[in-house]
C-alpha cells in the first residue's frame, strides 16, 4: 500500500514539474518577444533615433545569457536547483520592473543585462531536474511539453504586446510591470511546489548505461560534440527564421506587414504538435531515435528551402508549417534526452548548459551573417540557402558519429560472439 502511494506521488510530481518548467519558458519568451512589435513606441518614449540603439537592448540580453550559461550550469550542479530557479525569476522580475520604471537608455541596458544573467540559470537547472525526476520512458514527451512553453510565450509576447499597446493604447512600460508581476508569481510557484534538490542523492545515483564517464573531460566527448554541433545547426536555421523571415516575406515576397508577422508565427504554432508527435514516437521507438533525428534534419532543410524559393503564398505557408513541425523546437527534446543519456548525472546541469551555449551562439551569428549576405547580394535568399546547407551538414555529422558508429559497434559485437 505504501509502495503504491509512493508511486502515485512520483507520478504526480513529475507531471507537476513538467507543467512548472513549461510555465517558466512561457514567461521567459513573453519577455524575449514582447518588445519586438512595439519598437517604434519604445523609441518614441526613450527619444531614440536609430534602430541600432533599440536593437542593443535584445543584444545585451542574449550576450549576458550566453556569457553566463556555462558558469550558471556549474553553480546549478553544486546548489539546490529549486532555489536557483525560483530566485532566478525573482531577479528577472526585478530587472523587468527596473526597465519598466526607467527613462534612461543606460539603465534599460543594465536591466536587460541583468535579465539575461538571471535567465541563464534557467536552462541547466530546469533540464537537469527534468532528467532526474521524469521517468526515462516519458522524458522525450515531457521535454517537448516543457519546450512548447517557448512557442506559447512567443505567440503571447508578439500578439499580446501588439494588442495591448497598439490596439488598446496601454503604455508599454505598464505592460512590463504586468510581466514583472507574472515573474514574481512564477517565483512563488517554483519555491512552493518544486522539491528541494538534494545534491548528495544526485551524486550517489546510479549512472545511465550510456554515460561516458565523470569529471571535466566528459563534457567534450566525440558524441557530445556531435550533439552540440547538431544543435548549433538547428538553432542557426531557427534564429534566421525568427530574425529575418518577416522582413524576407515583406521585401521579397510582397506580404503586407501584418500578414508577414502572422505567417511567420506559423513556425512557432506548428512546432508544438511537431515536438509532441516526434517525442512520442521517439519514446516508443527508442532504438530509432537517431534515425528520427536524421529524418527531422533533412526534411526541415527541404521545407525551409521550399518556403524560401516558392513564389505562391500557399506553398510558402505550407513550407513554413512543415519546417515548424520538423525544425529546432521539434528536434530539441530528442537532443536534450541524448545529452542526458550521455552525461554523468551529478554534472548534468553543466553538460546541458554547455550544450545550450553552443546552440545560443547561433543567436548572434545567424542574424548578423544574414544581414551581411543581404548587404552584399541585395537579397536574403542566399542566407536561407546557407541555412539549408548547415542543416544538411548537421545530418551528415549525425550519421557519421551516431548511426554509422552504432552499426559498426553492433557488427563487431556480433562477430566477437
Amino acid at each position: 500500500m505504501k509502495k503504491e502511494e509512493n508511486t502515485q506521488r512520483a507520478s504526480s510530481y513529475w507531471k507537476r514539474l513538467t507543467a512548472l518548467l513549461c510555465l517558466g519558458w512561457v514567461v521567459i519568451w513573453i519577455y524575449r518577444s514582447m518588445l519586438t512589435p512595439i519598437y517604434p513606441q519604445v523609441m518614441q518614449t526613450l527619444d531614440l533615433h536609430s534602430n541600432q540603439q533599440i536593437g542593443i537592448i535584445a543584444s545585451i540580453y542574449f550576450f549576458a545569457y550566453v556569457l553566463l550559461q556555462v558558469p550558471a550550469g556549474m553553480i546549478s550542479d553544486k546548489f539546490d536547483k529549486r532555489l536557483i530557479l525560483s530566485f532566478g525569476f525573482l531577479v528577472f522580475a526585478l530587472a523587468t520592473f527596473l526597465m519598466s520604471a526607467s527613462q534612461s537608455l543606460v539603465v534599460i541596458y543594465i536591466a536587460s543585462a541583468l535579465a539575461g544573467l538571471s535567465g541563464a540559470f534557467f536552462y541547466g537547472a530546469a533540464f537537469s531536474l527534468s532528467g532526474q525526476d521524469i521517468p526515462a520512458n516519458k522524458r522525450n514527451v515531457a521535454t517537448a511539453i516543457i519546450n512548447s512553453g517557448s512557442s506559447v510565450g512567443m505567440v503571447i509576447g508578439l500578439s499580446g504586446s501588439s494588442w495591448l499597446v497598439l490596439s488598446q493604447s496601454v503604455d508599454w512600460q505598464l505592460m512590463l510591470k504586468g510581466v514583472a508581476l507574472i515573474m514574481v508569481l512564477t517565483f512563488a510557484l517554483y519555491y512552493l511546489f518544486i522539491r528541494r534538490d538534494n545534491a548528495a542523492s544526485t551524486q550517489s545515483a546510479p549512472q545511465n548505461n550510456l554515460a561516458e564517464g565523470s569529471g571535466e573531460n566528459s563534457y567534450f566527448t566525440v558524441k557530445k560534440l556531435a550533439v552540440y554541433f547538431v544543435l548549433f545547426c538547428s538553432c542557426y536555421a531557427y534564429f534566421l527564421v525568427v530574425s529575418w523571415l518577416p522582413n524576407f516575406l515583406q521585401t521579397e515576397r510582397h506580404f503586407s506587414g501584418s500578414s508577414a508577422g502572422m505567417v511567420a508565427s506559423l513556425v512557432g504554432l506548428a512546432s508544438i504538435p511537431g515536438a509532441l508527435i516526434f517525442s512520442m514516437v521517439a519514446d516508443k521507438y527508442r532504438h530509432y531515435k537517431y534515425r528520427i533525428m536524421l529524418l527531422q534534419l533533412v526534411l526541415a532543410a527541404v521545407m525551409l528551402l521550399i518556403s524560401a524559393h516558392a513564389q505562391d503564398a500557399f506553398v510558402i505557408m505550407l513550407g513554413l508549417v512543415g519546417y515548424g513541425l520538423l525544425g529546432k523546437l521539434a528536434l530539441d527534446p530528442l537532443l536534450i534526452s541524448t545529452i542526458s543519456d550521455l552525461s554523468n548525472k551529478k554534472k548534468l546541469a553543466t553538460s546541458l548548459s554547455i550544450y545550450n551555449f553552443f546552440g545560443m551562439s547561433a543567436s548572434f551569428i545567424a542574424p548578423w551573417l544574414t544581414g551581411n549576405i543581404a548587404d552584399r547580394t541585395g537579397s536574403t535568399l542566399d542566407a536561407f540557402n546557407l541555412a539549408g546547407i548547415i542543416l544538411a551538414t548537421g545530418a551528415v555529422v549525425l550519421v557519421v558519429v551516431f548511426i554509422f558508429t552504432s552499426h559498426k559497434q553492433n557488427r563487431s559485437q556480433y562477430e566477437y560472439r
